[in-house]
């Protein structure tokens, strides 16, 4: 079980433009034999987007970017965020393995009453062709809506992925697929 704590806050000479934010993670792995389950639970507060954050690339956590409700709009309104995880794998050979991932995501953007939520489900194949080598296969769905409206985004990903590890701490990775939106109501 890992417990995670960020706080932190900056100044400006511009009035009324100094502000902080706040993040808390908690995760928890059990593993067995050849299975392993993790869950976590991410919770932010920001003064804005991490978009927007003066260096916002270290304060997102251990998350995957796509299991976080996106935050790429600079907007100018403190934000409230919260989600949840659950992943388990299973390795199928030592060298092999299928992972399920699903999440919700939750954002509220408090001075505006603008809310989003988003479902998140993942499936992948994961083979070790050496020790140095490794290839994947993802499919991902996710369910974008906004509460009190009738619009909804769904979007299919499928990713293929090669990856070489170099050195002990240095790794390549490359990914291509293909995505699909989708545009609807409720």
């Amino acid at each position: 079980t890992g417990v995670a704590y960020t706080a932190g806050g900056f100044l400006s000479e511009t009035a009324g433009f100094g502000s902080n934010y706040q993040q808390l993670s908690v995760t928890h792995n059990i593993a067995f034999e050849r299975w392993s389950l993790t869950f976590s639970d991410f919770t932010s507060y920001t003064p804005s987007t991490f978009f927007g954050l003066p260096g916002a690339g270290l304060i997102n956590g251990n998350l995957n970017e796509t299991l976080v409700p996106n935050q790429s709009i600079l907007i100018g309104a403190p934000l409230l965020s919260n989600t949840v995880v659950g992943q388990v794998n299973y390795e199928l050979t030592p060298r092999s393995s299928v992972t399920a991932t699903g999440s919700i995501g939750l954002l509220n953007v408090l001075n505006l009453g603008t809310d989003s939520r988003d479902e998140t489900f993942s499936m992948g194949y994961n083979h070790a062709l050496s020790e140095a080598d490794t290839v994947a296969a993802i499919y991902g769905l996710q369910f974008t809506q906004f509460p009190g409206q009738t619009a909804q985004f769904t979007t299919h990903t499928i990713n293929g992925m090669y990856g070489r590890r170099i050195t002990g701490r240095m790794a390549f990775r490359a990914s291509a697929g293909a995505q699909i939106l989708r545009f609807g109501s409720v």
